[in-house]
Parts: structure tokens; C-alpha cells; sequence
């Protein structure tokens, strides 16, 4: 079963020293900054993700897509957390769910519901450590680089490579 990861949006953008003074600074930088690190660990590891976010500035928004991350706005007066409540009682039947927050109330209600949950900190470790251990926080060189470098450095690569 593939893993499927809903994050409370905002409550995880707070949680980053990196990515909270954006979000004071301009809301839609923050959630940008957010989305492009998910986005990573998603191409790293492939899960599905989902990011709900309150409504966007007193508007509804239907479901954006950047990046192969799945946002979604709640429509006022709705809030992220009633948005999140509901995805995970649709997913949890045929998916491996894990809700991203810190939100007690939020988190007490879909644990309740075998929901596999991490508070928004916890899950900025964790992914900050599976990121290093797997390297994928560092761009490595394509084959195109290699060989240009290994030519440049005088080395010829092997015929029937």
C-alpha cells in the first residue's frame, strides 16, 4: 500500500525557522517555500502528498497542483483542519495515511481513527534526516557531467560504455 502524507499546511510552515519568516513576510512565498520542500522529499521518496491549507486569503480555491504536490484551500468559513479531518476519513480505507500536525484537537481526531500521525516538527527531523541519508539534499552529476569532466581532466571513457 502506498504511503499518502496530509499536511496541516500552515501549522508545518510555522514549524521551519527556514520557511516561517517568508510566510509572516508574504503568505503565498511561504506556502511556495513549503511546497518546493515537499516537493523534493516527495521526488526523493514518492509518496503522495496532499497540503491543506486555509482558505486562500477569504477565497475558495479548488485543488492546485505544483511540483506533484497536491494543495488544497478550505473554503471559509471551513477551516484546513475540518478539510483534513474529512480527506483522511476517505483515504484511511485505501491508503497508508499519515496526517502532518501539531494541532492536538486535530491530531487526538484522526488518531482515533487508526491515522498514523506526526506533530509538524517531528516530521521536519525526519525528513531532514532520510533526506541526508539518502543524499538526496545534494545534487549529484549526471553521466553527461562525468564524462565531460573526465575529458576535460584528460581520462577516456572505456569503449562499450
Amino acid at each position: 500500500m502506498a504511503r499518502t502524507i496530509i499536511v496541516d499546511g500552515y501549522n508545518l510552515a510555522f514549524a521551519s525557522n527556514s520557511i516561517r519568516p517568508a510566510l509572516l513576510e508574504e503568505r503565498q512565498k511561504g506556502r511556495q517555500l513549503l511546497i518546493e520542500l515537499l516537493a523534493g522529499y516527495k521526488k526523493a521518496f514518492g509518496y503522495d502528498i496532499t497540503v491543506i491549507f486555509d482558505g486562500a486569503e477569504g477565497k475558495e480555491r479548488k485543488a492546485d497542483r505544483a511540483r506533484g504536490i497536491k494543495v488544497f484551500y478550505s473554503k471559509p468559513p471551513q477551516n484546513a483542519d475540518r478539510v483534513i479531518k474529512d480527506k483522511a476519513a476517505v483515504l484511511k480505507k485505501t491508503k497508508a495515511l499519515t496526517v502532518v500536525t501539531s494541532d492536538r484537537e486535530l491530531a487526538h481526531h484522526v488518531k482515533g481513527r487508526q491515522v498514523e500521525v506526526i506533530g509538524s516538527g517531528a516530521f521536519l527531523e525526519k525528513m531532514e534526516r532520510e533526506m541526508t541519508r539518502r543524499g538526496a539534499d545534494k545534487e549529484k552529476p549526471g553521466r553527461i557531467d562525468v564524462k565531460e569532466w573526465m575529458e576535460y581532466f584528460g581520462f577516456k571513457e572505456k569503449e562499450g560504455k
